[in-house]
């Protein structure tokens, strides 16, 4: 079984897992409660991680100048499945009954570059969603079509500007990143203007895997994230045997529903992470260290992979795969309704790409449960599941 039908069969499942059998069932509306709130801020993590920026910073900018003078196309499409739940009226076949409807978070991307010699461009739109829904048909057609259909709208969205619209049962935004990219030498300085967060910086070292990102309102009056470290540095003669080095630390905020001062003061989240990938060429250790709010093992987990499985640099010309698995742990949040504490976690993921001299693709498919970054973003969803596809594509 390919890995994209099993994406699919598993976000089925999982959808038809949900309180509300009948596929003739839909949300009519939403509401009001604390969940609802919970729900609005939902949608805003989900184009926090998702959205533009996420996909500029994970996929496009590490691959600008894999080859040289190339042209770069990207799609990506997350579904969290089950993120929360919200009280709604119900419609259809449910008429005038009332439902514990599950929420789900879904995006699509869409992202161009190109670059020439030590130049380079890049602009990424997205469309996210949360949405609630009655039936588990519905929500797994709406979950795949929706983002991927209406992705286009992105493309207008530095002349319409980031937005979010509201629905009797979900919420829709529009995001975007467009930015420049100066490579003298092995280092690469970036800068992109964000349509819902104001600017993005990242200047990176290729060699040392040295890197510095961050992104702030346009006066800097906040600066919401903020990323510095190494990533997968690795010495070739030791390579084989230890595999690549990441030690990095991260600032994000915490969703926070309460407009207490002591609550908007613990939304700041620092964490140290550090991983060894390729330990004999087939294991990998992950571990991260809460500081703030509060001291916490955030995340500690084993991998292991095929030998065909590579990451960015390298596209094997057969299917590769990589297994975690651990605990992950969030801080409490009562405001969110979140005890806190360790959470088993795993991720399973796929990929099948072809490089030559002239250009490269790329298929990447993931199932995670309990993911250390979606919880971090998303503390509510607990024991959710996060389904990942994407395709990315470039060469001269």
């Amino acid at each position: 079984m390919s890995p994209l039908l099993a994406a699919l069969l598993a976000l089925g499942g999982v959808a038809r897992a949900g309180d509300n059998s009948d596929q003739n069932c839909f949300v009519d509306e939403v509401i009001p409660s604390g969940s609802t709130r919970v729900f609005q801020q939902a949608a805003t993590d989900n184009t926090n991680l998702y959205g533009a920026l996420g996909v500029a910073e994970r996929k496009v900018l590490p691959m600008l100048h894999k080859h040289e003078d190339m042209g770069m196309f990207i799609y990506e499409h997350h579904v969290l499945a089950g993120a929360t739940k919200v009280p709604a009226r119900a419609g259809g076949a449910c008429e005038d009954s009332f439902l514990h409807a599950p929420v789900d978070l879904t995006s699509g991307s869409v992202g161009f570059a190109v670059s020439k010699q030590d130049f380079g461009i890049y602009y990424v739109a997205s469309v996210t969603m949360a949405e609630a829904y009655g039936s588990g048909p519905t929500r797994f057609f709406l979950n795949y079509t929706v983002p991927f259909f209406s992705v286009y709208y992105g493309m207008a969205a530095p002349f319409t500007g980031a937005l979010t619209e509201s629905s009797d049962s979900g919420v829709y935004s529009v995001d975007y990143v467009a930015g420049v990219e100066y490579t003298p030498g092995t280092v690469a300085i970036r800068a992109a203007y964000v349509g819902s967060e104001g600017v993005y910086a990242q200047a990176a070292e290729s060699r040392s895997g040295a890197f510095f990102g961050l992104a702030a309102t346009e006066r800097f009056v906040e600066i919401p994230y903020l990323r510095t470290g190494i990533e997968r540095f690795g010495l070739d003669r030791l390579e084989r045997r230890i595999g690549r080095s990441s030690l990095y630390g991260r600032k994000m905020e915490l969703p926070a529903l309460s407009e207490r001062p002591e609550a908007q003061a613990d939304r700041d989240f620092w964490s140290g992470h550090i991983a060894q990938e390729g330990i004999a060429e087939y294991f990998d250790v992950v571990g991260s260290f809460a500081v703030r709010p509060s001291p916490f093992l955030h995340e500690l987990r084993l991998g292991v992979h095929t030998e065909a499985y590579s990451d960015l640099e390298e596209m094997p010309e057969e299917w590769g795969y990589r297994a975690y698995a651990g605990v992950a742990s969030v801080p409490p949040a009562a405001d969110l309704g979140v005890v806190g504490g360790p959470k088993p976690s795993f991720t399973l993921e796929a990929l099948y790409g072809l490089d030559s001299r002239g250009g490269y693709f790329r298929w990447d498919f993931a199932l995670r449960y309990n993911d250390p970054d979606v919880l971090a973003r998303f503390p509510y969803a607990e024991n959710a599941f996060d389904i990942y596809v994407g395709f990315e594509g470039g060469g001269n």
